[in-house]
């Protein structure tokens, strides 16, 4: 009795031990996932402050392409700038869709039961949108610049052809000077008429290089 006594102590002893590993194993398994968890949240923030930050850029330059397309349509023909005024639509569109895609992405990742990489897939798409916004932004600017820099080029042309009109005058016949000049002068309107129309002034302008050239005047 004594033995069975001490064998059913040693099997409770050994119960315990087991229970208490599991316990442990237990706490350990839910410790273990309490961290996954933490350091996922903290990647998931991260990940949607980011793409909020670039949100809130994207949106700054949205306001400032309204502006460089109001300075186009001031200062050239539509044919100018037609493609430029589609896709600033577009941009528009793409930023309000990617403000949507963040908060949906929140909402997801604070639902248990939503998997979490429906929240980075939205955040992954609004990256999308707002790069769109952004590259639209640095185009935008640059057809400005590219439209600006002919018309500073065309202002220069003018001068440097006055200039050798002027110089050789006298070598050319009444007909063939008023014939040139006419061109020169419609070119110098063209430059004071807003919105211009740069690429008819180019041609006119080639058209007199041609026509000078033509009289035997070098340099035109």
């Amino acid at each position: 009795e004594a033995e069975t006594v001490v064998e059913a102590e040693t099997v409770v002893e050994a119960e315990t031990v087991v229970e208490a590993e599991t316990v442990v194993e237990a706490e350990t398994v839910v410790e273990a996932e309490s961290v996954v968890e933490a350091e996922e949240q903290i990647r998931f923030e991260q990940n949607l402050k980011q793409a909020q930050a670039d949100l809130q850029e994207a949106q700054t330059n949205l306001s400032s392409q309204t502006q460089v397309l109001d300075t186009l349509k001031t200062r050239y023909k539509q044919k100018h700038w037609a493609e430029q005024a589609k896709q600033i639509e577009k941009s528009h569109y793409c930023s309000q869709e990617a403000e949507q895609m963040l908060l949906l992405a929140q909402r997801l990742f604070e639902l248990p039961q939503a998997p979490s990489h429906r929240a980075y897939l939205n955040i992954e798409r609004s990256q999308a949108k707002i790069t769109f916004v952004n590259q639209f932004h640095h185009s935008l600017a640059a057809r400005l610049q590219t439209l600006e820099t002919e018309e500073e080029s065309l202002k220069a042309d003018l001068k440097h052809n006055t200039d050798i009109l002027r110089n050789n005058q006298d070598g050319l016949a009444t007909d063939n000077l008023k014939s040139v000049a006419e061109q020169l002068l419609a070119v110098r309107e063209g430059l004071q008429a807003f919105p211009l129309d740069l690429h008819r002034l180019q041609t006119e302008m080639k058209q007199f290089k041609q026509e000078l050239a033509e009289y035997g005047i070098p340099d035109a």
